[in-house]
């Protein structure tokens, strides 16, 4: 990857497992085991993370089917902002 995903407040690790430096490009690496591994729906499980437990009308309706990973990265985005760690 060349780029950095613009989502706030998260951190990441460098690529010698030590924690990345200021400034140094970001990545968040996501998994999605829906119902096999992990015995739920991971878009469920993002959802509950959020204050609330619910995402504001105004980011869902940032959805276009086709567009999943763009759409997700404003949700991660999102929580970043509101302060929701791992």
């Amino acid at each position: 990857m060349s780029g950095c995903f613009p989502v706030s407040g998260l951190r990441c690790l460098s690529k010698d497992g030590g924690m990345a430096a200021q400034g140094a490009p970001r990545f968040l690496l996501t998994f999605d085991f829906d119902e096999t591994i992990v015995d739920e729906n991971s878009d469920d499980s993002i959802v509950r993370a959020a204050p609330g437990q619910r995402l504001p009308e105004s980011l869902r309706a940032t959805y276009r089917e086709g567009f999943y990973n763009e759409y997700m990265q404003r949700v991660f985005k999102y929580l970043g902002e509101q302060g929701v760690r791992p």
